[in-house]
C-alpha cells in the first residue's frame, strides 16, 4: 500500500513538472493570473517525504558526483560573470536538481508499465488537444496564440507560440507517443498515431522544423523497439502505419494546406537559423582547447558578437560553467545516453526503461539544437535516462534470478 502511494506521489510531482508550461499558459488567459508553477515543488516534495522519505530521491553516489561537477563550474561562473545574476542563476540550478531528482525517482520505483503510460499519454493528450485549439484558432479568446515578432534582415518574421516558444514545445509533446514502444494491442498502437498527428499538426502549424524532425525522430525509435525485442506485430508495425499514409496522400490537399507555413520555411527560407546551430556547434569545437574558455567565458561576447546566444545546449554549458561543467554535461547526459542506445539496440531494457530510455534520448538529441542549461524538462528527461540505467542492473539480476529458480525447479522435479 505504501508502495502505490508512493508511486502515485512521485508520477503526480513528475506530471506537474511537465505541466508547467501548461498551467501557466492556462493561469495567465482564464484566471488572468501569473503563477510560477515549479516554485511549489520543492515544497511538495518535502511534503511527500512523510510517505516517500527522501532516500528515494537520492541517486547513487557516483551521479551525485557528476551532478555536483556540473554545478561547480556554474558556481565559479556565478563568481567570476558580472553578466550572471547571482540569485537568479542558483534558483535555476535548484530547479534542475529537484527536475532530475523527480525524474529519477519516479522512473527508478515505478513498477507498473500500464500506470506509466497512462500518465504520460495523458499529459502529451493534453498539450496535444489545447495546443490544436490554440493553433486552429477555435477560441481565440480562452485559447490565444501568441506572435512572437523578430527580425531577419530588412524583415520583421511572426512566429505563434502557445504554451511556451515554439522551439520548446516538443518538449510537452514527445510524451504523446512513447507509450507506442510498449503497446501491447492494435487500438492502443491506432491511438499513438492519433497523438502522433495530432503533435505534428501542431509542430506544422507552430512552423518549428525542428520540432518536426524530432517528433519523427522519438516515432522512428518507437517504432523498432519491439522489433529490437523480438515482438514483431504486422498489423500495428506495418498495416496501420500504412492506413495513416494512405489517408494522409489521399488528403493531401488539407496535409499541404495545413503544413504550408512549414513547408515555406523548409523551401524557401535561408537557414539562416539552421547556420547558426552548426556555428554554435562549431564555436564548441574551436575553442575548447583555448585556455580562455577553460573558466566560464560568459554569454555575452557570443551575443554580441553574433546577435543571439548559442543554440547549442553544450556551447551554452561551456560558455557558463567552462571547461569543468562541460565535463560534468558530458558524463551525465552525454555517456548516459550512449550507453542506454547500446542497450536498447540489444533489447536489454525492461518496458519501463525503454518509455525512459527513448524519452531521455530524444529531449537530449532536442537540447543539441537549442540552449537549455536549466531546462527543467531537460533535466527531468535526464533524471529519467539515467534511472533506466539503474533499472537495467535490477532487470538483468531478476532474469538471472529467475533463470537460476527455474534450473532448480526443473533439477528437483518440479517442472516437468
Amino acid at each position: 500500500m505504501r508502495s502505490n502511494i508512493s508511486q502515485i506521489i512521485l508520477l503526480s510531482l513528475f506530471s506537474l513538472i511537465m505541466l508547467d508550461s501548461m498551467f501557466t499558459y492556462l493561469l495567465s488567459n482564464l484566471l488572468g493570473v501569473n503563477l510560477p508553477v515549479n516554485a511549489f515543488i520543492p515544497v511538495l516534495i518535502l511534503l511527500s517525504m512523510i510517505f516517500t522519505g527522501i532516500r528515494i530521491y537520492i541517486p547513487p553516489l557516483r551521479i551525485i558526483f557528476y551532478i555536483l561537477i556540473m554545478m561547480f563550474g556554474f558556481f565559479i561562473g556565478m563568481i567570476i560573470l558580472k553578466e550572471v545574476d547571482a540569485i537568479n542563476q542558483t534558483k535555476k540550478i535548484a530547479t534542475a536538481i529537484i527536475a532530475f531528482s523527480v525524474g529519477y525517482a519516479t522512473i527508478y520505483n515505478s513498477q507498473d508499465e500500464k500506470q506509466l503510460t497512462k500518465y504520460l499519454t495523458f499529459i502529451g493528450t493534453i498539450y496535444i488537444v489545447i495546443c490544436s485549439i490554440a493553433v486552429l484558432k477555435i477560441l481565440p479568446s480562452y485559447f490565444p496564440i501568441k506572435n512572437h515578432i523578430r527580425s531577419e534582415g530588412w524583415s520583421l518574421i511572426a512566429r505563434p507560440e502557445v504554451t511556451t516558444d515554439q522551439n520548446f514545445q516538443i518538449f510537452y509533446l514527445v510524451p504523446a507517443i512513447l507509450g507506442m514502444a510498449i503497446a501491447n494491442s492494435i487500438k492502443k498502437y491506432f491511438f499513438y498515431f492519433l497523438l502522433l498527428c495530432g503533435a505534428a499538426l501542431v509542430l506544422a502549424k507552430l512552423q518549428t522544423r525542428s520540432g518536426i524532425i524530432y517528433i519523427v525522430f522519438t516515432l522512428f525509435m518507437a517504432w523498432i523497439s519491439p522489433w529490437l525485442k523480438g515482438h514483431f506485430d504486422f498489423r500495428k508495425m506495418v498495416v496501420i502505419p500504412a492506413i495513416f499514409l494512405v489517408i494522409a496522400i489521399i488528403k493531401i490537399d488539407a496535409v499541404i494546406s495545413a503544413s504550408e507555413l512549414l513547408i515555406s520555411r523548409f523551401t524557401n527560407d535561408d537557414y539562416h537559423n539552421a547556420i547558426g546551430r552548426i556555428f554554435s556547434a562549431e564555436y564548441l569545437f574551436i575553442n575548447l582547447f583555448n585556455p580562455s574558455h577553460w573558466l566560464p567565458y560568459g554569454q555575452t561576447a557570443f551575443l554580441k558578437a553574433h546577435g543571439g546566444i548559442p543554440h547549442f545546449n553544450p556551447t551554452g554549458v561551456y560558455l557558463q560553467g567552462g571547461i569543468i561543467s562541460l565535463i560534468g554535461l558530458i558524463l551525465l547526459q552525454l555517456i548516459p545516453t550512449i550507453k542506454g542506445g547500446i542497450l536498447f539496440i540489444k533489447g536489454q531494457l525492461d518496458n519501463i526503461s525503454i518509455v525512459a530510455f527513448i524519452g531521455g534520448a530524444s529531449i537530449f538529441a532536442i537540447s543539441l539544437s537549442l540552449n537549455v542549461v536549466f531546462h527543467d524538462q531537460v533535466w527531468l528527461w535526464n533524471g529519467a535516462l539515467i534511472a533506466a540505467l539503474m533499472r537495467k542492473r535490477v532487470f538483468k539480476n531478476t532474469q538471472t534470478t529467475s533463470y537460476s529458480q527455474s534450473t532448480t525447479a526443473k533439477n528437483e522435479g518440479y517442472v516437468s
